[in-house]
């Protein structure tokens, strides 16, 4: 006599989980037609623990890989800023030169012309005129033109050193926050 088969077969049940764009995994099992909750839920949830623990490990690439490429954005903007700071720095000089060689020229043409007034005998006080006057007055927009577009280079500086910098701890934030999903997918998978 043959004996009734209990455990039929009833219910098939495939469990599918995206690792990432590349890669998939299939789970396949079945449960039994009077199958309890319990049981079935176990199994499931089973399932879910080793597709998560999966796709921790294949997340793990391409977070580290992620974190190289903000490392390597992060040194960009490092050496940006010391190429701006050298660039700054060369071109401060230049425009301190410029204000001394100004500052020189005017000084020289008002000391001529008072030494020639001085020289010539007279007894009244040396106020520049004519040709001298207006020499001079070349010499005060020259130096006031001089120290704007000083005061605006230093703005420009002020402004692309702070948006470096914004962006550099954007950087630095999202850097941490990847090495904390990274700690996390690496506890998941007990590495």
């Amino acid at each position: 006599m043959t004996e009734p088969v209990q455990n039929v077969p009833a219910i098939g049940v495939s469990f599918v989980a995206n690792l990432n764009e590349r890669q998939q995994l299939t789970f396949q099992t079945y449960f039994g037609r009077d199958e309890d909750d319990a049981t079935a839920n176990e199994i499931l949830d089973r399932f879910v623990r080793l597709a998560g623990r999966q796709a921790a490990a294949a997340e793990i690439e391409g977070i580290e890989a992620e974190i190289r490429r903000h490392e390597q954005a992060l040194q960009q903007y490092q050496e940006d800023f010391e190429r701006l700071e050298r660039e700054f720095a060369v071109k401060d000089a230049k425009a301190n030169v410029e204000m001394e060689e100004l500052n020189r020229q005017a000084t020289e043409t008002f000391e001529l012309a008072y030494q020639e007034h001085a020289d010539s005998g007279r007894q009244t006080e040396f106020t520049p005129k004519g040709h001298v006057a207006a020499r001079l007055k070349q010499f005060d927009a020259a130096r006031a033109k001089a120290r704007e577009d000083r005061e605006k280079m230093h703005a420009e500086r002020n402004v692309a050193c702070a948006n470096l910098d914004i962006s550099r701890k954007r950087y630095l934030g999202e850097i941490e926050r990847l090495k904390g999903e990274l700690a996390k997918r690496r506890a998941i998978i007990g590495v």
